[in-house]
């Protein structure tokens, strides 16, 4: 089956009441917008479209709007944002369910300084060694430069404890600028996988996220929403798993897999192979996130 490319949202924007928008890879690099995305996001508006931003960052929403006003992404071009981390952080706080209630309060942090806000939770008490923890609460690498295996003796630490991980990112890697960084979600499948360790998701794929980004725009029908993101695993791959519509960005994270520059119409042999490897057809590809 050849892939279905549609060269530009506004062929097919008039099809959809809200759009579910990805942040990295999508609309921004780490440090600007990409090219045409902002006239992308204003055109929508203008439209009349309901806009949600939904990310796997591993940070409360109200931090990640002002970072996304201060790279060029205005509170005028979406109706809200919402991420992993904050529902990460609500669920800690909250306690929705029986897991979460026999979690414990003692937290053991494993993530960078930018996201020790996480930590300012009602249903926390931070502990710095594992011996005192309950679980494990994971946002990231401390260092953007490590990979799992600077850190499998603290994770062989923490299994061997039998402690239950919180995972506030499942993406694996992603790219901040021209660089690749690895992400929770490699920490957590190591220790799920490799280690056997209990792990809890908050994010892309997992449906909850997807339900309360379309609560915040006020539609119940998934047919009524396109989920547009790069990330074949988590954006195509949750809305595939709930019927949603979607729109898989070629110019993203697998730029380099389909031999393109971002915004270049790939070739549909070499994203068919991409889709076949893994696992996940989109109902159509956009080379970017263009108008």
């Amino acid at each position: 089956m050849t892939p279905s490319i549609t060269p530009r949202l506004g062929a097919i924007a008039a099809d959809y009441a809200g759009f579910i928008v990805d942040l990295w890879g999508t609309v921004h690099d780490g440090f600007h917008p990409l090219p045409g995305v902002v006239e992308c996001l204003a055109t929508l508006r203008e439209a009349g479209k309901a806009v949600v931003l939904l990310s796997n960052a591993p940070r409360r929403t109200e931090v990640i709007i002002p970072r996304l006003t201060e790279i060029g992404i205005e509170p005028e071009l979406y109706d809200a944002v919402f991420t992993s981390g904050e529902e990460a952080w609500r669920a800690l706080a909250e306690r929705p369910d029986d897991w979460y209630r026999a979690l414990g309060r003692r937290c053991f942090f494993i993530g960078a300084a930018d996201d020790h806000e996480m930590l300012a939770n009602p249903g926390l008490d931070p502990v710095t060694d594992l011996a005192d923890a309950d679980f494990v609460l994971c946002t990231g690498f401390a260092n953007r430069k490590d990979t799992v295996e600077d850190v499998v003796p603290l994770l062989q630490d923490a299994a061997n404890r039998a402690l239950p991980m919180v995972c506030a990112n499942p993406d694996i890697v992603v790219h901040r600028g021209s660089s690749l960084e690895y992400c929770a979600g490699a920490m957590a499948a190591h220790y799920a996988d490799a280690l056997g360790g209990h792990v809890r998701y908050h994010g892309k794929p997992h449906p909850s996220v997807f339900h309360a980004a379309m609560a915040l725009i006020g539609i119940t029908d998934v047919k009524n929403v396109l989920m547009i993101g790069d990330g074949l695993p988590t954006d195509i791959a949750g809305a595939n798993a709930l019927g949603m519509p979607n729109a898989f960005i070629a110019g993203g994270i697998a730029a380099g897999d389909l031999g393109i520059e971002p915004g270049d119409i790939p070739q549909p042999a070499a994203l068919a192979q991409l889709f076949a490897n893994a696992g996940q057809t989109p109902t159509m590809t956009l080379p970017a996130l263009n108008w």
